[in-house]
């Protein structure tokens, strides 16, 4: 992730020189936000204990990627083995994307965990999380040489995103898999709309367009994350009364 962050950062300065930065970065972020939002979607709504389909497409993927052996080789719970080059450069892609789109690559490399190397929603969450501290804290420095920074909002966003951080690692344990996958594929799909409403509206100057994008953002993260608390806390209820029973 780290080497993948540094090359997305240097192809950014790059199209910053010639001027194309904002177009290219925001039809990337509407075409991948929108196609992994769908895919995620789909799996969420016939996951593959459900759908035959499902099992065999994601089988195929994996099985594709198991077709490498080049040591040294990392062994699943799911009982696949991936070789490690095959992970460093899944890592380098998703960064070169992170370092690129100025994001943590979470909404690429999510999905690349739970479909590629079959890791449950829950996990990949975690591992992600995880490896983002400190791939984050490479490109927070090289961003911060070039003073690419606002510090003063640094206080407010690390409260807020701590706090949020830490009730939604508590309930991803009364969420499955289902529930995970589409409430994630909907923030995506919200995510592409609005910044393809921004982007036509800085293009051609629609006021209205801009505001749609600012109330889709907001709004949409606003009742998505209400809906996990909602259901992750009606799950709790119902264990606890299983329990007593």
């Amino acid at each position: 992730m780290t080497t993948g962050i540094e090359i997305g950062r240097r192809v950014l300065l790059v199209l910053v020189d010639i001027g194309l930065a904002d177009i290219v970065v925001s039809v990337l972020y509407i075409v991948l936000l929108a196609a992994v939002g769908v895919f995620v979607i789909q799996d969420g709504r016939h996951p593959a204990i459900e759908n035959e389909s499902t099992i065999v497409n994601q089988s195929t993927v994996t099985s594709y990627l198991e077709q490498v052996s080049i040591p040294p080789m990392l062994s699943f719970d799911t009982g696949v083995e991936i070789s490690v080059w095959i992970i460093l450069l899944i890592a380098v892609v998703v960064g070169s994307l992170s370092g690129f789109l100025g994001v943590g690559g979470g909404f690429l490399m999510v999905p690349a965990l739970m479909y590629g190397l079959t890791m449950p929603g829950a996990v990949a969450v975690g591992t992600d999380i995880f490896q983002i501290t400190i791939s984050s804290a490479y490109g927070s420095f090289v961003y911060g040489q070039r003073g690419a920074i606002h510090f003063a909002m640094l206080l407010p966003l690390l409260v807020g995103s701590t706090v949020g951080t830490r009730i939604g690692a508590g309930l991803t344990d009364y969420l499955d898999d289902a529930e995970l996958k589409t409430a994630f594929g909907v923030m995506l799909l919200i995510g592409s709309v609005s910044v393809a409403s921004k982007t036509v509206s800085h293009t051609y100057g629609i006021e209205l367009l801009h505001n749609l994008s600012l109330m889709l953002l907001l709004g949409g993260t606003l009742v998505m994350s209400a809906i996990i608390v909602i259901l992750g806390f009606e799950n709790i209820r119902e264990e606890q009364l299983l329990a007593k029973q």
